[in-house]
Protein backbone atom coordinates (compact mmCIF):
# COMPACT_ATOMS: atom_id res chain seq x y z
CA UNK A 1 0.00 0.00 0.00
CA UNK A 2 3.03 2.12 1.19
CA UNK A 3 5.54 1.94 -2.46
CA UNK A 4 1.52 2.26 -4.36
CA UNK A 5 1.48 5.62 -2.41
CA UNK A 6 4.80 6.63 -3.99
CA UNK A 7 4.02 5.43 -7.22
CA UNK A 8 0.90 7.41 -7.49
CA UNK A 9 2.65 10.90 -6.26
CA UNK A 10 5.64 10.16 -8.25
CA UNK A 11 3.78 10.56 -11.80
CA UNK A 12 0.80 13.31 -10.34
CA UNK A 13 1.71 16.15 -12.73
CA UNK A 14 1.80 19.90 -11.21
CA UNK A 15 -0.57 22.06 -12.69
CA UNK A 16 -1.13 25.74 -12.18
CA UNK A 17 -2.69 29.15 -14.40
CA UNK A 18 -5.42 27.23 -15.45
CA UNK A 19 -7.04 29.97 -17.66
CA UNK A 20 -9.66 30.21 -20.80
CA UNK A 21 -8.91 32.20 -23.75
CA UNK A 22 -11.94 34.62 -22.82
CA UNK A 23 -13.45 35.36 -20.16
CA UNK A 24 -16.72 35.99 -22.04
CA UNK A 25 -18.14 33.81 -25.35
CA UNK A 26 -21.11 33.48 -26.95
CA UNK A 27 -22.64 30.29 -27.99
CA UNK A 28 -20.68 28.23 -30.79
CA UNK A 29 -17.54 30.31 -30.14
CA UNK A 30 -14.00 27.94 -30.33
CA UNK A 31 -12.42 28.83 -27.12
CA UNK A 32 -9.00 27.66 -25.74
CA UNK A 33 -8.43 25.93 -22.20
CA UNK A 34 -4.81 26.11 -21.33
CA UNK A 35 -2.53 25.39 -18.18
CA UNK A 36 0.92 24.84 -17.59
CA UNK A 37 2.27 21.69 -16.51
CA UNK A 38 5.42 20.24 -14.52
CA UNK A 39 5.81 16.00 -15.23
CA UNK A 40 4.02 13.22 -16.03
CA UNK A 41 0.48 14.67 -18.37
CA UNK A 42 -0.36 11.27 -19.77
CA UNK A 43 -3.53 11.12 -17.75
CA UNK A 44 -4.22 14.69 -17.64
CA UNK A 45 -7.63 15.70 -18.42
CA UNK A 46 -9.36 19.14 -18.60
CA UNK A 47 -13.31 19.05 -16.96
CA UNK A 48 -15.89 21.50 -17.87
CA UNK A 49 -18.90 21.96 -15.63
CA UNK A 50 -21.39 25.05 -15.33
CA UNK A 51 -22.03 27.23 -12.53
CA UNK A 52 -24.33 24.05 -10.98
CA UNK A 53 -21.29 21.16 -11.11
CA UNK A 54 -23.20 19.52 -13.86
CA UNK A 55 -20.19 18.04 -15.88
CA UNK A 56 -20.49 19.35 -19.62
CA UNK A 57 -17.17 18.40 -21.47
CA UNK A 58 -14.15 16.30 -20.66
CA UNK A 59 -11.47 17.09 -23.12
CA UNK A 60 -7.68 15.56 -23.26
CA UNK A 61 -5.29 18.85 -23.53
CA UNK A 62 -2.26 18.60 -25.91
CA UNK A 63 1.09 19.45 -23.91
CA UNK A 64 3.84 21.32 -25.73
CA UNK A 65 7.78 20.67 -24.85
CA UNK A 66 7.54 24.06 -23.12
CA UNK A 67 4.69 22.25 -20.89
CA UNK A 68 1.96 24.08 -21.68
CA UNK A 69 -1.51 22.05 -21.86
CA UNK A 70 -3.78 23.29 -24.20
CA UNK A 71 -7.60 21.97 -25.46
CA UNK A 72 -9.98 23.51 -27.71
CA UNK A 73 -13.83 23.47 -26.63
CA UNK A 74 -16.53 25.38 -28.41
CA UNK A 75 -19.12 26.73 -26.38
CA UNK A 76 -22.21 24.58 -26.55
CA UNK A 77 -25.94 25.75 -26.55
CA UNK A 78 -27.27 26.42 -23.31
CA UNK A 79 -30.72 27.88 -23.90
CA UNK A 80 -31.94 31.77 -23.90
CA UNK A 81 -30.35 32.78 -20.63
CA UNK A 82 -26.82 33.53 -20.06
CA UNK A 83 -24.37 30.40 -18.56
CA UNK A 84 -21.12 30.35 -16.78
CA UNK A 85 -19.03 27.57 -16.76
CA UNK A 86 -15.20 25.99 -14.67
CA UNK A 87 -13.09 23.65 -16.03
CA UNK A 88 -10.75 21.83 -13.72
CA UNK A 89 -7.17 19.96 -13.97
CA UNK A 90 -7.37 15.88 -13.43
CA UNK A 91 -4.74 13.57 -13.24
CA UNK A 92 -5.31 9.79 -11.59
CA UNK A 93 -8.82 10.96 -10.14
CA UNK A 94 -7.27 13.51 -8.57
CA UNK A 95 -8.24 17.08 -9.03
CA UNK A 96 -4.82 19.21 -9.29
CA UNK A 97 -6.36 23.13 -9.99
CA UNK A 98 -9.75 25.34 -11.71
CA UNK A 99 -9.80 28.27 -13.22
CA UNK A 100 -11.27 31.19 -12.78
CA UNK A 101 -15.36 31.43 -14.34
CA UNK A 102 -16.00 32.15 -18.19
CA UNK A 103 -19.80 33.99 -19.04
CA UNK A 104 -21.31 32.84 -21.76
CA UNK A 105 -24.04 34.74 -23.47
CA UNK A 106 -25.06 38.29 -24.77
CA UNK A 107 -24.04 40.92 -21.86
CA UNK A 108 -27.98 41.16 -20.59
CA UNK A 109 -28.25 37.76 -20.17
CA UNK A 110 -25.21 37.46 -18.23
CA UNK A 111 -26.27 40.04 -16.11
CA UNK A 112 -29.69 38.34 -15.26
CA UNK A 113 -27.76 36.28 -12.84
CA UNK A 114 -26.10 39.40 -11.09
CA UNK A 115 -28.36 41.21 -7.79
CA UNK A 116 -29.41 44.37 -9.38
CA UNK A 117 -29.58 47.97 -7.59
CA UNK A 118 -32.26 49.03 -5.82
CA UNK A 119 -32.85 53.12 -5.45
CA UNK A 120 -33.47 54.36 -2.70
CA UNK A 121 -33.88 57.98 -0.99
CA UNK A 122 -32.09 60.98 -2.17
CA UNK A 123 -31.18 58.94 -5.40
CA UNK A 124 -28.47 56.61 -4.00
CA UNK A 125 -27.95 53.26 -4.59
CA UNK A 126 -28.00 51.02 -2.09
CA UNK A 127 -25.18 48.65 -1.96
CA UNK A 128 -25.48 44.84 -3.40
CA UNK A 129 -24.31 42.15 -1.33
CA UNK A 130 -20.38 42.17 -1.37
CA UNK A 131 -19.84 38.59 -4.04
CA UNK A 132 -16.06 37.10 -3.47
CA UNK A 133 -15.22 35.19 -6.39
CA UNK A 134 -11.84 33.18 -6.67
CA UNK A 135 -9.26 32.99 -4.00
CA UNK A 136 -5.54 31.96 -4.73
CA UNK A 137 -1.97 32.10 -4.39
CA UNK A 138 0.25 34.00 -7.13
CA UNK A 139 3.08 31.65 -7.52
CA UNK A 140 1.16 28.48 -6.68
CA UNK A 141 4.20 26.47 -6.19
CA UNK A 142 6.58 27.58 -3.73
CA UNK A 143 9.87 27.24 -1.00
CA UNK A 144 9.43 27.74 2.44
CA UNK A 145 10.35 31.21 3.70
CA UNK A 146 9.42 32.45 0.32
CA UNK A 147 6.54 35.62 -0.04
CA UNK A 148 3.27 34.53 -2.17
CA UNK A 149 0.58 37.03 -2.28
CA UNK A 150 -3.30 35.21 -1.32
CA UNK A 151 -5.47 37.39 -3.80
CA UNK A 152 -9.57 37.09 -4.15
CA UNK A 153 -11.83 38.40 -6.54
CA UNK A 154 -14.19 41.05 -5.23
CA UNK A 155 -17.40 42.69 -6.48
CA UNK A 156 -19.62 45.37 -4.46
CA UNK A 157 -17.15 46.18 -2.05
CA UNK A 158 -15.90 49.63 -0.94
CA UNK A 159 -12.81 50.31 -1.79
CA UNK A 160 -10.46 49.75 0.90
CA UNK A 161 -12.70 47.49 2.92
CA UNK A 162 -10.81 44.67 4.45
CA UNK A 163 -10.68 41.47 3.79
CA UNK A 164 -9.46 38.99 6.19
CA UNK A 165 -7.16 35.43 4.55
CA UNK A 166 -6.50 32.45 6.48
CA UNK A 167 -4.61 29.74 5.20
CA UNK A 168 -5.27 25.70 6.78
CA UNK A 169 -2.27 23.44 6.28
CA UNK A 170 -4.26 20.59 4.26
CA UNK A 171 -7.71 19.52 5.99
CA UNK A 172 -7.04 21.51 9.35
CA UNK A 173 -10.00 22.71 10.45
CA UNK A 174 -7.95 25.65 12.07
CA UNK A 175 -5.91 28.10 10.13
CA UNK A 176 -2.17 28.41 10.38
CA UNK A 177 -2.37 32.07 9.09
CA UNK A 178 -4.98 34.99 9.53
CA UNK A 179 -4.24 37.79 7.07
CA UNK A 180 -5.47 41.41 6.20
CA UNK A 181 -5.81 42.58 3.10
CA UNK A 182 -7.26 45.68 1.41
CA UNK A 183 -10.38 45.89 -1.23
CA UNK A 184 -7.88 47.47 -4.36
CA UNK A 185 -10.29 47.77 -7.31
CA UNK A 186 -11.59 44.14 -8.44
CA UNK A 187 -9.45 42.37 -5.84
CA UNK A 188 -8.14 42.48 -2.56
CA UNK A 189 -4.70 41.16 -2.20
CA UNK A 190 -2.02 40.07 1.08
CA UNK A 191 1.37 38.75 1.27
CA UNK A 192 1.90 35.61 3.28
CA UNK A 193 5.25 34.09 4.00
CA UNK A 194 5.16 29.93 3.18
CA UNK A 195 5.76 28.20 6.75
CA UNK A 196 5.11 25.23 8.33
CA UNK A 197 6.59 22.68 5.28
CA UNK A 198 8.60 20.50 7.44
CA UNK A 199 7.03 16.96 8.39
CA UNK A 200 4.76 17.13 5.23
CA UNK A 201 4.21 14.61 2.43
CA UNK A 202 6.88 13.83 0.08
CA UNK A 203 7.29 13.64 -4.01
CA UNK A 204 10.77 13.17 -5.60
CA UNK A 205 12.89 13.74 -2.77
CA UNK A 206 11.48 16.74 -1.34
CA UNK A 207 8.80 17.44 1.33
CA UNK A 208 5.77 19.24 0.70
CA UNK A 209 2.41 20.30 2.04
CA UNK A 210 -0.83 21.71 0.72
CA UNK A 211 -2.51 24.25 1.61
CA UNK A 212 -6.49 25.30 1.60
CA UNK A 213 -7.22 29.26 1.28
CA UNK A 214 -10.16 30.82 2.63
CA UNK A 215 -11.37 34.97 2.06
CA UNK A 216 -14.02 36.67 3.74
CA UNK A 217 -15.62 40.34 3.28
CA UNK A 218 -18.75 41.26 4.51
CA UNK A 219 -19.73 38.29 5.71
CA UNK A 220 -18.96 36.70 2.15
CA UNK A 221 -16.73 33.38 2.31
CA UNK A 222 -15.09 31.50 -0.21
CA UNK A 223 -12.67 28.64 -0.03
CA UNK A 224 -9.92 27.68 -2.63
CA UNK A 225 -11.45 25.20 -5.67
CA UNK A 226 -8.97 22.51 -4.28
CA UNK A 227 -6.84 21.41 -1.49
CA UNK A 228 -3.90 21.72 -3.01
CA UNK A 229 -4.45 25.59 -4.75
CA UNK A 230 -1.01 26.70 -2.72
CA UNK A 231 1.82 24.07 -2.24
CA UNK A 232 4.87 24.44 -0.11
CA UNK A 233 8.16 22.85 -0.69
CA UNK A 234 11.01 22.41 1.80
CA UNK A 235 14.40 23.41 0.26
CA UNK A 236 16.47 20.91 1.25
CA UNK A 237 16.11 17.32 0.19
CA UNK A 238 14.11 15.22 2.77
Amino acid sequence: MYMTRLIEEEFVPEVSNLAWSTDRASVGDQIELTADVIGDADALVFRVTNARGQAIATLTPVVSEGGKARAPWRVPPFGDRGEQYDFAAWSADQRLGASDRLFVGAPDACELARPALTVVEGGKAKRRHVHLGRVRAVPARALEGDTVELRAFVLCAEEGEPVVFRVFRGDAEEPCAVLEGKVRGQFAVAPWTVCGVEGGRTQNGMQFVDFDLEAECAGAEVRSHCIGELRGYLASPA
